[in-house]
């Protein structure tokens, strides 16, 4: 569980090429088995390598929920895309 905790809370590179944004439903389990969105940020660096940034569960996909993600990706550290 550390080991996740570290992927969350790493910082990130201010400037990045591009960005995707995008959510997959997935049946979770809690107290039932519900259909959730499972929300990721993918970002290509200058080196044009991709990185998964982070993976973020929701009760919904909306734009809420993106603007949610950006939030904690501006949070850690980036500031510039070249193109989004």
């Amino acid at each position: 569980m550390e080991e996740v905790k570290r992927f969350q809370l790493r910082p990130l590179n201010y400037r990045y090429m591009a960005s995707f944004l995008d959510a997959l439903p997935f049946f979770l389990r809690r107290d039932a088995v519900e259909k959730e969105p499972v929300m990721f940020g993918m970002l290509v660096e200058e080196t044009e390598e991709c990185e998964v940034l982070g993976f973020y569960i929701a009760s919904k996909e909306s734009h809420n929920s993106y603007v949610d993600v950006i939030n904690d990706l501006y949070e850690r550290g980036v500031s510039d895309f070249i193109y989004s």
